[in-house]
């Protein structure tokens, strides 16, 4: 078995990795994986280092206890003068510690330095071991990210969903701006996505369609065993199995939308939306002068939502394996 990442084409298995149709001899995944683990995070060594110094706790243990049932109330309760005193006396018996604190954490990252150990970058990690071209360092985000939610990546979907999700497709700058898929090969735009989704024309060409790659327009380039189905959002709402689903993961309309528009090709663009890279599909949220990004604020919701919704209801098949990402 392996791991299969379409952005990369890559497939890792237990004896070694294979990036497109080249399997590089020397690479074997036991080496992959302790690379994988190695690479330096430069955002998060300096948060975990500053973490390691036990700076909040030296705070949280000079906050006067006044009420056990909340520890908080000593600070609730302040105001004016009383906040001032309350500043002043904390900061006063913190600073002697950390000064002492950071010295010490200073010193010992000197002495990995003197062990022989050298902190590289990540961009000369990765073309150091494995000799890559175009790696990319990417965005390391923290826990204080994640907890901010989606709204602040990426802003508050509009609370008229279905309107939210089609003006984001068909009304916005890049609608007509044309992307190519990495696992398919394939091009199309938003506007034309969101039609094949919602009301697909009859008789018209869309990508990567029909069904039987011998059916495809000579030397078209697209890849896959399979194509897809140009099927109108009604009719696909009345297929058994859809229903099912549906009902058993209380689906809205707009979540099942945005879950078919996700396994399509616009997978591309809401995870340039959300990851920030690589920088050619960035461009493709821009309009043509490089302005006006498009975030997919509502879609991106419905999707979560989704996803949510069905994981809650979906059950693994005996004897079927799950691969997860490395990431």
């Amino acid at each position: 078995g392996g791991l299969f990442c379409p952005d990369s084409a890559a497939t890792v298995t237990s004896e070694r990795v294979v990036l497109g149709d080249e399997t590089p001899p020397s690479l074997c995944f036991s080496d992959f994986l302790r690379a994988f683990c190695d690479l330096p995070r430069s955002k998060g060594e300096r948060v975990k280092w500053a973490r390691s110094l036990g700076l909040e706790g030296e705070l949280a243990r000079h906050i006067p206890i006044v009420d056990a049932w909340d520890s908080l109330k000593a600070l609730r309760n302040l105001d004016g003068s009383e906040l001032e005193s309350m500043v002043d006396f904390l900061t006063s018996r913190v600073t002697s510690f950390a000064r002492i604190r950071i010295k010490q954490g200073v010193m010992k990252l000197a002495e990995h330095k003197q062990q022989g150990y050298r902190q590289s970058t990540a961009r000369e990690f990765v073309n150091n071991k494995f000799v890559m071209d175009g790696a990319f360092v990417g965005r390391f985000a923290t826990l204080d990210d994640f907890y901010q939610g989606p709204e602040e990546l990426i802003g508050v979907p509009n609370p008229r969903i279905m309107e939210g999700c089609m003006k984001e497709h068909i009304a916005r700058k890049n609608a007509l701006r044309q992307f190519t898929t990495s696992n398919f090969g394939f091009t199309t735009w938003p506007a034309l996505e969101w039609e094949f989704v919602i009301c697909p024309k009859a008789g018209f060409h869309y990508p990567h369609t029909p069904v039987e790659p011998q059916l495809w327009p000579k030397d078209c380039g697209w890849k896959g065993t399979r194509g897809r189905e140009a099927v109108a959002l009604a009719r696909f709402l009345e297929r058994e199995d859809v229903k099912r689903l549906k009902k058993s993961a209380d689906l809205m309309e707009e979540e099942v939308i945005g879950l078919r528009l996700y396994t399509g090709p616009m997978f591309v663009l809401y995870n340039a939306s959300l990851r920030g890279f690589p920088d050619k599909d960035v461009a493709c949220l821009m309009d043509e002068d490089g302005q006006n990004q498009n975030r997919y604020e509502t879609t991106i919701f419905c999707i979560a939502s989704g996803v949510t919704k069905v994981a809650k209801v979906s059950k693994i098949p005996q004897k079927h394996k799950l691969y997860r990402g490395l990431g």
